[in-house]
C-alpha cells in the first residue's frame, strides 16, 4: 500500500498544470489562436496508442508494437473499404487486427513470460514486414467520397466526426477502468499475469482504433517504413504518471490526464525545441526523460526515510521538477542564444537533480553491504 497517495497524486498532476500554464500561451505566440485546436488535439487519433502505450505500461510492459498496430489496423479497414465492405464492418475489422496482434503479445508476454521488451519489436517486425511485402506503396488510399457520402446525413465534418469516434473509444476504455475500480473495491481480485495479458490486448485494439481514426481524418492509411514511429506517445504516457502514480485507482488517473499530456507533448514539440535526428523528434526523448528524472526524485523525496535525508530530497525534487518548466519557458523566447541558454539551464537542473538522486542511492547501498 502507498503511503500518502493523495501527495503522489498532487504532484504528478501538478507537474502537468504547471507545463500547461507555460505551454499554452507558447502555443498562440505567434498570432494564431490555439483555442479552438485545443479539443482537436487532445482528441488526436494519437490519443488512442498514447492510451494503449499507458496501459501496458502500467502492468510493466513496454509495447513498441503500437505503432505498427496503428498502421495495421488502419490498412485493414482500408483494403476492406475498397473492396466495397461497410465502412462500420472495416473499422471493427481494423481493430479487430489489432486485437490479434495483441493476443500474440499477450500469450508470449503474459503466459510464457517472455520480456515485452524482446517480444513487441519481434511481433512488430514481422508484422512490418508482411504489411510492406504485401503494399509497395507509401500510401492506401479510399476514394474520397466514401467518408462524404457516410457523412451526408448528419451533415458532420470529418474533423468533428474523427474527435467523437475518438472520445468515444477512449470514454468505453475509462467507463471500464471505473467498473474495474468498483468491482476491485468490493473484493474481485486479478492476478499481475491477467492484468499484463489483458493490457496488452486492449493495447492491441486501442492502437489499430488510433489507425482507423487516422484513416477517417486523412482518407488514406499510411504504409509504414519503420518500426518506431512518433514519439510522442511515449512521452505523453510518462508525463501523464504511468510510471510516477501508484496504487488503487491510479491507472484510471493516470488515464486521465493523457489528453492533457498528449496536448502539452505537442506544443512541446512544435514550439520548445527543435531537436530532430533522422527524422524522429528528439525532444520527445527530452521531455519523456526530464519527466521520469522529477518523477523519480519526487518519489524519492517521499520515501519514509529517503537516502541523503529529507532536505536533499525536497530540494533534488524541486530541481528535478524545475528544469522542465525551465525549458519549456525556452518556447516563449524567439532569440536562438536565450532559447539555448533556457534549454542548458533546465537540462542543467534535471542533469543535477538525477545526479545526486544517483549519487546519493548509490553511497546508501555501499554504506549498507558494508555494514553488514
Amino acid at each position: 500500500m502507498i503511503a500518502r497517495p493523495y501527495v503522489f497524486d498532487a504532484i504528478g498532476v501538478g507537474l502537468i498544470i504547471a507545463l500547461a500554464a507555460v505551454l499554452l500561451p507558447v502555443w498562440q505566440a505567434d498570432g494564431t489562436p490555439y483555442l479552438p485546436d485545443i479539443a482537436g488535439q487532445m482528441a488526436s487519433y494519437y490519443l488512442l496508442p498514447v492510451m494503449a502505450f499507458c496501459l501496458a505500461l502500467r502492468c510493466g510492459a513496454i509495447d513498441l508494437s503500437v505503432w505498427i498496430n496503428t498502421a495495421l489496423g488502419g490498412i485493414t479497414a482500408a483494403v476492406l473499404i475498397k473492396g466495397g465492405v461497410s465502412i462500420g464492418w472495416s473499422f471493427a475489422a481494423g481493430a479487430a487486427a489489432g486485437l490479434a496482434l495483441g493476443l500474440v503479445n499477450a500469450s508470449l508476454v503474459a503466459l510464457l513470460r517472455l520480456p515485452s521488451l524482446i517480444v513487441t519489436p519481434v511481433t512488430a517486425a514481422l508484422a512490418l514486414w508482411a504489411l510492406r511485402a504485401q503494399f509497395d506503396q507509401r500510401y492506401i488510399s479510399v476514394p474520397p467520397e466514401v467518408f462524404e457520402n457516410w457523412l451526408l446525413m448528419s451533415e458532420m465534418p470529418l474533423l468533428i466526426a474523427r474527435m467523437l469516434l475518438v472520445a468515444a473509444v477512449y470514454s468505453v476504455i475509462m467507463l471500464d477502468l471505473l467498473v474495474l475500480e468498483v468491482a476491485a473495491r468490493r473484493g474481485v481480485k486479478f492476478t499481475s499475469r491477467q492484468n499484463l495479458f489483458a493490457a496488452l490486448c486492449v493495447s492491441g485494439v486501442l492502437s489499430a482504433s488510433g489507425g482507423v481514426c487516422w484513416l477517417l481524418d486523412h482518407g488514406a492509411a499510411p504504409v509504414p517504413g519503420r518500426l518506431i514511429g512518433d514519439l510522442r506517445v511515449p512521452a505523453a504516457a510518462v508525463l501523464a504518471g504511468a510510471i510516477f502514480l501508484r496504487g488503487r485507482g491510479r491507472t484510471l488517473l493516470t488515464c486521465a490526464c493523457l489528453p492533457a499530456s498528449l496536448l502539452l507533448a505537442t506544443v512541446w514539440r512544435q514550439r520548445v525545441w527543435n531537436l530532430y535526428v533522422h527524422g524522429y523528434a528528439m525532444q520527445m526523448a527530452v521531455l519523456a526523460g526530464m519527466s521520469i528524472v522529477a518523477h523519480l526524485a519526487a518519489r524519492h523525496w517521499l520515501c519514509p526515510k529517503p537516502a541523503g535525508g529529507k532536505l536533499l530530497g525536497a530540494v533534488t525534487a524541486v530541481m528535478a521538477a524545475a528544469g522542465v518548466i525551465i525549458v519549456a519557458a525556452a518556447g516563449a523566447v524567439t532569440g536562438p542564444a536565450a532559447r539555448a541558454a533556457l534549454h542548458a539551464t533546465g537540462l542543467a537542473f534535471s542533469l543535477t537533480g538525477a545526479g545526486v538522486l544517483i549519487t546519493t542511492r548509490t553511497l546508501r547501498a555501499l554504506i549498507g553491504r558494508k555494514s553488514r
